[in-house]
């Protein structure tokens, strides 16, 4: 073999080599990109299920703030209710028993 063939079949061979690691380069970022792109979807999806479970939470204490401050109304409006009931009922007897208290104080004064 002459020099000028070996020369030939290395130049070949480097530049085979060339060709096959600028494929394995373009392998290797398609590959990374690939993979960076299911991460970021795989993290989207995520963050997606963490906002619905949030939204979800957030609704269901939402719901249940809205019905214990519908109880706390009904609960105080049956209060007041009983209260205003009770003073209606007790209300003349007290007015009755002051006046009358009232008027012996002064039976007992002018006598």
């Amino acid at each position: 073999m002459e020099l000028k063939e070996i020369l030939s079949q290395l130049i070949g061979a480097e530049q085979e080599a060339e060709r096959t690691i600028g494929e394995a380069r373009e392998e290797a970022q398609r590959i990374v990109s690939e993979a960076e792109e299911d991460f970021a979807r795989r993290r989207e999806s995520r963050l997606k299920e963490a906002r619905e479970r949030a939204r979800s939470v957030t609704e269901s204490a939402r719901e249940t703030g809205e019905s214990e401050a519908a109880q706390i109304l009904e609960s105080a409006a049956s209060e007041r209710k009983r209260l205003n009931d009770r003073y209606e009922e007790k209300a003349g007897a007290v007015v009755d028993s002051l006046a009358a208290e009232i008027a012996e104080r002064y039976a007992r004064q002018g006598a």
